[in-house]
């Protein structure tokens, strides 16, 4: 079983539309308008508001590995100073078209979060 759950998402995005969603000028960030490049699904990370980097995870969800699904992947449960490990809940929120994972408990999820999305 999969710590994150991928089936909420029924609606999905076009390529041309999460590039322009989430672009980042080459050279300013990691990514750019050559990823998106295929469907299936995708996470986004945001780190401050913005998009940070963008990594394919698999075209349907049970060929997804899953450790790419898992909340370690994603920085959820991190505890820097090892008192309260793997034990903190993070909350899930499906909005729309998207799946938004809360990266730290105490942060904006609108602004440090990993969002899943679905490239049609």
């Amino acid at each position: 079983m999969s710590d994150i759950d991928l089936s909420g998402i029924t609606q999905t995005i076009t390529q041309a539309g999460a590039t322009n969603e989430f672009w980042v000028p080459i050279g300013l960030e990691d990514f750019h308008t050559s990823d998106f490049d295929r469907p299936g699904y995708w996470c986004v990370a945001f780190n401050e508001g913005e998009a940070h980097t963008a990594m394919y995870l698999g075209e349907k969800i049970e060929s997804i590995p899953a450790d790419l699904l898992s909340f370690s992947e994603y920085g959820v449960n991190y505890d820097p100073m090892i008192e309260n490990s793997g034990d903190k809940e993070f909350k899930s929120i499906i909005k729309g078209d998207r799946l938004i994972l809360c990266s730290h408990p105490d942060s904006d999820p609108s602004e440090d979060c990993d969002i899943f999305i679905k490239i049609k």
